[in-house]
């Protein structure tokens, strides 16, 4: 049904552990491969979280709280090269509606700026030694003042599409402000 209305890419959630055993890694892996061969790009949210990830919520995984943050480091370039190695997205996005940053706190952007940059350049810098094609996309929620704050912080990340989530119930009702 998708196929035949035009769309040509999925968008796929993943969290490190769910408690409730939805967007795991090997259900995800399994989507992915229907996706592709099904003749669909895919399309990789990674959430660096074992749940939701947005404005309001970063929360690190559980299996990587309490690690310094060179290892943290190490632990997510791992989990990329996991996901590279065996999903290999068309699309990956790092981290879900990051505004201020993503594994808080250590990835706090408006009280860990320098880590926040590095944990993104960390994640960027991975999927691009394993791919050449897979393009990266930063995400923000929001239009305006804020998303234009949020990519200047970002200018120095290699990646190479600007995600934008718009919600009218938060963001406005007028849709010619998405311009």
């Amino acid at each position: 049904t998708l196929k035949n209305a035009g769309c040509n890419t999925v968008r796929i959630r993943l969290w490190k552990k769910p408690t409730d055993n939805q967007s795991t890694f090997n259900e995800v892996k399994t989507l992915s491969t229907r996706a592709k061969n099904a003749g669909f790009k895919v399309w990789l949210t990674v959430h660096f979280s074992d749940t939701w990830a947005d404005p309001a919520h970063q929360t690190t995984p559980s299996e990587w709280q309490g690690l310094s943050f060179s290892d943290l480091k190490t632990a997510i370039t791992s989990y990329t090269n996991q996901i590279m190695t065996e999903i290999n997205p068309d699309i990956i996005q790092i981290g879900n509606e990051t505004n201020d940053g993503m594994l808080w706190p250590k990835g706090k952007l408006t009280t860990n700026e320098t880590q926040f940059l590095e944990l993104v350049s960390t994640v960027s810098t991975a999927i691009r030694s394993k791919s050449s094609t897979t393009k990266i996309m930063l995400h923000y929620a929001g239009i305006g003042s804020g998303a234009s704050w949020f990519f200047n912080k970002v200018s120095s990340i290699n990646y190479d599409y600007i995600g934008l989530s718009y919600y009218p119930i938060w963001h406005g009702k007028n849709i010619s402000d998405v311009d």
